[in-house]
């Protein structure tokens, strides 16, 4: 899967002022944009696409970016390996944050729609729209798992997502996806919360397979 088609999307996206663009400056595993998203040598076309939120500090991203294979050390990628790709498995996944590029400066969380001023928000959070479509016909995702209340406020508006199945379509071509939601991996604090997502995952694997 060739992610440079996107690479011109993130340049030109019309990032708010306290957002810097970001590609795959990480070499190591991580969320895209930041990192590939996929593991060296994986497939993930047809498999399963993680919608996460959005990645935290470019600061952050320099640092891990200037060590060789580093991966990324935030707690959410952490919870993501321990209690979604280990129990997928085999199945091919992308994870892939919705919001794209790193903020300038702290906090590295906290809902970045609250941060944003709201003229900035309007063209950039349908930049990031625009971008999601082109990553999900890039992948061909046979499902979509959309992390978290935030992005679900936002993805379950008129024009976005909705209903259990989305097309996605650009230009001429189109791709249609299963559409779950799940609690974001940074919420998985408790043992309980961790075993029962690493249970859900289980079953999402053999329901793709």
């Amino acid at each position: 899967m060739n992610l440079n088609s996107l690479s011109s999307l993130l340049a030109s996206c019309p990032y708010p002022a306290g957002m810097a663009a970001i590609d795959r400056g990480i070499t190591g595993n991580g969320y895209y944009p930041g990192a590939r998203g996929v593991s060296s040598g994986s497939d993930p076309r047809g498999g399963i696409m993680l919608l996460g939120r959005d990645f935290g500090l470019y600061s952050y991203y320099i640092r891990r970016s200037a060590i060789p294979n580093a991966d990324e050390t935030m707690y959410t990628w952490q919870r993501t390996v321990d209690c979604v790709l280990q129990p997928l498995g085999d199945v091919g996944v992308w994870a892939v944050n919705y919001l794209i590029g790193a903020r300038r400066s702290a906090p590295a969380t906290g809902d970045l729609r609250d941060i944003v001023p709201l003229a900035e928000w309007q063209a950039y959070e349908e930049y990031c729209w625009l971008h999601l479509c082109r990553a999900t016909l890039l992948q061909r995702p046979k499902c979509i798992v959309v992390y978290g209340a935030n992005n679900a406020r936002d993805l379950q508006r008129v024009g976005r997502l909705n209903g259990s199945r989305h097309t996605f379509r650009y230009e001429v071509e189109e791709h249609t996806a299963a559409i779950l939601y799940a609690p974001h991996p940074s919420s998985l604090r408790s043992r309980v919360a961790q075993e029962r997502a690493r249970e859900w995952y289980r079953r999402l694997a053999a329901s793709v397979r």
